[in-house]
């Protein structure tokens, strides 16, 4: 019983005895808690504050292009191949779209184009970095892209890191606006290009009705029965005629200018860009985590400063 007693008393007496040193060294460490909280406080605070804002797209429809689809549809073998692999300009220009939003160099470009965010281009020069370094590199990376759910990504969302020098929702917004209209202007060409080249085959085609002086379309024949069905008309395109090839050229190039002054009346914004949100480390909590560490590190090393001492 008198055993267990002194075990009892040695330990208070150890207890109190590493209290009192503590005490001892109270001011180096209140000193040292103090260098790790007012140091990571400041830490947090003298970085440069960060925010975030989300934008929703709309999904294209179909019909943006369906009078050039139609017209570029030559016979139902055509229509055939393009059900199964589609590949319309709706599809082209989403893909257009996509690439070229998820594009750091275009958002260099746009940046370089936009008048409106001077007090950013001025915050990366004093940086010394350009837009796409900014968006790209440095301490956080990537802070343009696609919205994700853990590793699922979420469709026609994008989110936006900036800055407080820059007006993050309405960059956004104007961003996508700029990068829907150079896709456009691709998708734009691309029809033009694909009516042009139709066109220089039927105007190869009216060529070779005129010499062999074919005005009027002309149509298989096929004896059955003693009797002539109108079958079809023949695969070579010439046999349609100088009228109906020539009737041809005239829509497609009717087309070409409509295709060459087309812009769509369509917003790909469903929901403009958010209020931003700050989502850089609170000052006071990264402080409070200094504090903690401080303290804790203070401790190790008086106790091993002591036990080194009492070793001697």
């Amino acid at each position: 019983m008198r055993h267990k007693n002194q075990i009892i008393e040695t330990e208070e007496v150890d207890l109190v005895e590493i209290i009192r040193k503590l005490w001892k060294d109270k001011f180096l460490i209140i000193f040292i808690t103090l260098i790790f909280s007012v140091s990571s406080y400041l830490y947090i605070s003298l970085k440069p504050k960060t925010f975030e804002t989300t934008v929703t797209l709309r999904s294209l429809p179909n019909t943006l292009f369906v009078k050039f689809e139609n017209e570029l549809k030559q016979n139902q073998q055509q229509q055939e191949e393009q059900q199964r692999q589609p590949e319309t300009f709706q599809l082209l220009l989403t893909k257009k779209l996509q690439e070229k939003l998820n594009s750091f160099d275009n958002i260099g470009l746009f940046v370089k184009q936009n008048n409106k965010i001077t007090s950013f281009k001025a915050f990366l020069i004093e940086n010394k970095i350009s837009a796409k370094d900014y968006f790209l590199n440095g301490t956080s990376r990537n802070k343009f892209g696609n919205v994700t759910n853990g590793k699922k990504i979420i469709e026609n969302q994008y989110y936006l890191n900036f800055p407080q020098e820059l007006k993050g929702n309405e960059f956004l917004d104007e961003y996508i606006l700029f990068t829907f209209l150079k896709s456009e202007k691709v998708i734009r060409s691309q029809i033009i290009s694909k009516l042009s080249n139709k066109k220089s085959n039927y105007e190869k085609y009216l060529a070779v009705a005129k010499k062999l002086n074919l005005q009027e379309p002309i149509l298989q024949q096929k004896i059955q029965d003693r009797s002539l069905f109108l079958i079809n008309e023949p695969k070579e395109e010439y046999f349609k005629g100088t009228k109906v090839l020539q009737s041809e050229i005239d829509s497609l190039n009717n087309l070409i200018v409509e295709a060459k002054n087309l812009k769509l009346d369509f917003n790909p914004i469903l929901d403009r860009a958010s209020k931003p949100t700050a989502i850089s480390r609170s000052p006071l909590k990264f402080g409070i985590l200094g504090f903690i560490t401080g303290l804790f590190l203070s401790l190790i090393y008086i106790m091993a400063r002591n036990v080194l001492k009492s070793s001697k």
